[in-house]
């Protein structure tokens, strides 16, 4: 007896001729094994589901949004998401029986279909009763209770609920108040003017909300959504749209799908944002139009995308831009046809062979001297933060207790965001990451000690964006699936205050970083629980030439430095002891 299942053919996917290609096959069992011609494979490609308009066809964008689901009591009814939900009544054998059922609405204008949403990712069905469905989708979950109805109906499930992925958050830096604006996947742009957790944020724009920033005096705003495009509101007290101008520059193309721009902190009239391989500049923004405005600094080099920038405060004008392939740039008087740009990509970045290596997700700058810098390459196995003092000019590793091992391999967290408040008495360091908030009040090299904040109500959750505001000590930190959380830090007491840094799980020897060194080397150990610990280092000969610990530690992770100043080149062992555990490592030391 033949069977029948619709899915991909062996070889269907993407065609690199197009944007996005979506196949459809149906398998058909015969006999045997299933293989040759125990089995028939039918190419429905061609009776996809093709409304056309705005938003008709199926379109799944690059399969972030694909699913197939044959309805379990017949199997000529078949459904297939993309953006959109569709059925058929015959298997997509031909393309006369398909409905739009559910994503956009059909009425083809962009617009949601009644309480569906767009983007499918999942479908079940009721085992008891296969006529009622529930979908996923970028918009929650929803049921229908008779999916072959010729007009489905839908129930949100969600009840109201977002998962508030935030890309992008903004406050304003010029005055003290309660305002933040930020943008979601999927889910729009959303503003508050109230610090309590209660109050409900307003919709201000559609589709998936990025970047935004705050004017000097309130308004006007910028806010963004995919692919770089940007507008121009003027917005109420209470976030009602007064009016929007596309700002978006004609020129730019290739943009990221979340694509950075800068309001410059001094003079809300210059704004930066990135367009494949180059710098975009508009110092006519509270005027400008898409095609008013708009130039272009110097490129000096082609072939890796920006996707960073950060602007300075004290002293004004000075611009830093990271790429998709390790580099970073900056320029000076960025806001004059004078701009210059000087590469300062440290010669201590991660690299491949002579090719550097990590994507540049975020450039921090000390707000009160921009020749302090935090670069952030969002990459796992790869060490995650450096900093310079200089300008760029030289760089430090800082990632410390968040790389698992000193060159960044192992299973620490990805950093993807990171800011520079100074406060009362030093400054605080933050940085967001895939397994929450961290900070810190002493870059100290890989010997920086990060400690979570946080950790009861914004959790281990992904940080996507920080922003902080040194009149009051406003932090905003922007969660990827959690919702937004501030706090008013003044001081560095409240972040020493912190105990609970990450806990080791197991008793763990690590390589020493650099590793060759000369003449100083750093040794990572981590402890599940206190123990008396041994760290000893011994020649290849067996004999011991330094006790580096030798006393009871707390469970966690510790470090040493090994300075092997009196030392002859050559190889040597280190040794740990802690409790019944005993691990040994080789280093190399070369004069």
């Amino acid at each position: 007896m033949a069977q029948s299942a619709i899915g991909p053919a062996p070889n269907s996917g993407f065609n690199g001729a197009e944007r996005d290609w979506t196949s459809l096959w149906r398998y058909t069992y015969l006999s045997g094994d299933g293989t040759g011609a125990g089995g028939r494979w039918e190419n429905l490609s061609a009776n996809l589901p093709a409304f056309g308009g705005a938003v008709g066809n199926m379109n799944s964008q690059q399969s972030y949004n694909l699913v197939v689901k044959v309805k379990p009591d017949n199997p000529n009814v078949v459904f297939i998401g993309g953006t959109n939900l569709y059925r058929s009544t015959d298997g997509f054998s031909t393309n006369t029986n398909t409905t739009w059922i559910g994503g956009y609405s059909n009425l083809n204008n962009v617009s949601l279909y009644l309480n569906h949403h767009c983007d499918q990712h999942c479908i079940v069905f009721l085992p008891s009763n296969p006529n009622v469905m529930l979908t996923g989708n970028d918009g929650g979950v929803q049921r229908t209770n008779n999916c072959m109805a010729q007009n489905v109906v839908w129930e949100d499930l969600s009840r109201g609920y977002i998962t508030s992925q935030f890309y992008a958050v903004a406050i304003d830096q010029s005055a003290v108040n309660n305002v933040i604006i930020g943008g979601l996947q999927d889910n729009g742009t959303y503003f508050v003017n109230a610090s309590s957790a209660d109050t409900d944020w307003r919709d201000v724009a559609g589709g998936d909300g990025g970047y935004c920033a705050i004017a000097s005096g309130g308004n006007p705003y910028f806010i963004s959504f995919q692919e770089g495009r940007i507008l121009r509101v003027s917005l109420g007290t209470d976030g009602r749209v007064l009016s929007a101008t596309s700002i978006t520059p004609a020129g730019a193309s290739n943009m990221l799908f979340i694509n950075p721009f800068a309001l410059d902190p001094n003079n809300s009239n210059i704004l930066y944002t990135l367009g494949n391989d180059r710098v975009f500049r508009n110092t006519q923004a509270l005027s400008a139009t898409s095609i008013v405005g708009w130039d272009t600094l110097p490129s000096p080099f082609v072939g890796a995308r920006l996707t960073s920038l950060a602007v300075s405060r004290t002293p004004a004008n000075r611009l830093y831009y990271g790429t998709s392939n390790g580099r970073v740039f900056r320029v000076d008087d960025a806001h004059t046809s004078q701009a210059t740009t000087t590469e300062i990509t440290g010669t201590n970045f991660p690299r491949s062979g002579n090719t550097t290596v990590g994507y540049v997700s975020c450039i921090a700058i000390d707000p009160t001297d921009a020749n302090k810098v935090l670069v952030v390459l969002s990459n796992y196995n790869i060490q995650s933060l450096f900093y310079s003092e200089n300008g760029g000019t030289s760089w430090t590793p800082v990632g410390g207790n968040l790389e698992e091992n000193p060159d960044g391999t192992g299973s620490g967290p990805a950093v993807k965001w990171a800011e520079i408040l100074p406060v009362q008495g030093g400054t605080a360091y933050f940085v967001g990451t895939t397994t929450g908030l961290y900070a810190t009040a002493r870059l100290n090299g890989m010997q920086t000690q990060w400690v979570q904040q946080g950790r009861r109500n914004i959790g281990r959750v992904v940080v996507d964006m920080i922003r902080a505001r040194q009149a009051d000590g406003l932090v905003v930190v922007a969660t990827h699936g959690n919702g937004v959380y501030s706090a008013n830090i003044t001081s560095l007491t409240p972040l020493s205050a912190q105990t609970n840094a990450p806990v080791a799980n197991a008793f763990r020897l690590m390589q020493n970083y650099p590793n060759p060194f000369n003449p100083t080397t750093v040794i990572q150990y981590q402890l599940p629980v206190a123990s008396a610990v041994s760290l000893k280092v011994y020649d290849a000969l067996g004999r011991e030439v330094a006790t580096l610990v030798n006393e009871r530690k707390n469970a966690g992770v510790h470090q040493v430095e090994f300075r092997a100043t009196n030392l002859a080149s050559g190889t040597y062992f280190y040794r740990l002891q802690a409790g019944q555990f005993v691990e040994t490592k080789k280093m190399i030391l070369i004069k």
